[in-house]
């Protein structure tokens, strides 16, 4: 089975998975660069986590890939952090 085919099947059986990120500056968490990338993103949405908020994006490689580029290229940013969230549907 290849890995397509596994991950394409976890996600008809009712799991999902997110990117949640947040963009940094000297290894430092920016929440004014997170939430002003947030909000230009199609489909992404703030959530609140421990230590600060993320911004939760679809698993789909080009939008980590664009929320990376978004906040090496923002003004109070260099940096930009993305990790694996993975959730239940009921």
């Amino acid at each position: 089975m290849h890995l397509s085919t596994l991950m394409f099947t976890l996600f008809a059986i009712g799991v999902s998975a997110n990117y949640r990120c947040y963009c940094t500056n000297g290894g430092h968490y920016r929440e004014q660069a997170t939430r002003e990338i947030c909000r230009q993103m199609t489909g992404a949405t703030m959530v609140s986590v421990h230590g600060g908020d993320e911004c939760q994006l679809s698993n789909h490689a080009p939008y980590k890939t664009q929320w990376e580029r978004l906040c090496k290229a923002h003004m109070s940013a260099d940096d930009g952090k993305c990790q694996w969230a993975q959730s239940y549907k009921a």
